[in-house]
């Protein structure tokens, strides 16, 4: 379908990715305190502290930056991820 068929279609579009960016987002960050707050378990097992906070700070970083992409689509900043073919648009 062309975009002048529907000439609302990209707005309502962009919205809905926006939203689906910073609940994923929100879920990530969650799931990575969650992941660090099960370090305090493993106080006696070094090499489980280090892989649990690797895994919790990976999952902040995922998680932020889902939600830094989403309000940029939110605002109609085009994210600098975008694939070169859209970037002309």
């Amino acid at each position: 379908m062309q975009e002048s068929s529907l000439p609302d279609g990209s707005a309502c579009h962009r919205d809905r990715d926006s939203m689906s960016m910073k609940i994923l987002g929100s879920f990530f960050i969650v799931l990575a305190f969650l992941v660090l707050l099960g370090a305090l378990w493993e106080l006696g097992n070094y090499r489980a502290i280090v892989v649990t906070l690797i895994c919790g700070g990976v999952l902040l970083l995922v998680g932020s930056g889902m939600v830094v992409v989403g309000l940029k689509i939110a605002k109609g900043i085009k994210p600098e991820l975008d694939p070169p073919e859209y970037k002309n648009r």
